[in-house]
């Protein structure tokens, strides 16, 4: 299913990725008529058609209802469909400090990836990786810190900063449905163990 409202409140968005590594790239919170974006997508995903689905079936706008955009982290999996959105809705796009630089600067991901002893790249397929930036670097209008909430509605999530994958990569606990958003912090393991270098050099 291209999405499915997996508890009350929160409807899961297949992106583009998912289909391919087996993940969900986006959610969608949705409590009291406000609406909140969860790792918006890759810029050109079909995913975001999806979010917009949704939000129609919903009868949420996205001037009236959308009322921010969060990102665990800054890979272009998850920020991409941030600038898009973002414009749609006027909505302020969050993202932890660690990461801020992604989102502004967004080729320093595929720097840093260059940046590997080429071996390991090869070694780890990244040189076939679909993962590319299609789109502009846009300025935070939140910067996110370890024990800040986010509301939507009358929920509130906890920003809990986990590091290792990327530098600022956070997971946000939802405190009334008790869920975890976790980002790329919990993987579809077994997989290739040298890609854990990457995530500790990303810490």
């Amino acid at each position: 299913m291209p999405s499915s409202e997996i508890v009350p409140g929160i409807h899961a968005v297949r992106g583009r990725f998912a289909h391919e590594f087996g993940f969900i790239a986006s959610y969608l919170v949705v409590e009291d008529s406000e609406a909140l974006i969860i790792d918006p997508g890759t810029a050109g995903d079909p995913g975001i058609d999806r979010v917009d689905k949704v939000m129609k079936r919903l009868g949420l706008d996205y001037r009236r209802n959308l009322i921010g955009i969060v990102c665990t982290h800054g890979h272009p999996d998850h920020v991409g469909g941030a600038g898009r959105f973002s414009r749609l809705s006027g909505a302020p796009v969050m993202i932890h400090q660690g990461d801020a630089g992604l989102l502004r600067n967004p080729h320093d991901f595929l720097k840093d990836r260059l940046l590997m002893d080429r071996a390991a790249r090869f070694a780890m397929k990244f040189d076939k990786s679909p993962l590319r930036v299609n789109y502009k670097g846009i300025e935070p209008d939140r910067i996110l810190r370890s024990g800040d909430t986010i509301g939507v509605g009358s929920t509130k999530l906890k920003v809990i900063p986990t590091g290792g994958h990327s530098a600022g990569h956070c997971v946000f606990y939802d405190m009334t449905r008790k869920a975890l958003f976790s980002g790329d912090e919990v993987n579809n393991f077994p997989n290739d163990p040298r890609k854990f270098y990457v995530d500790l050099s990303g810490s």
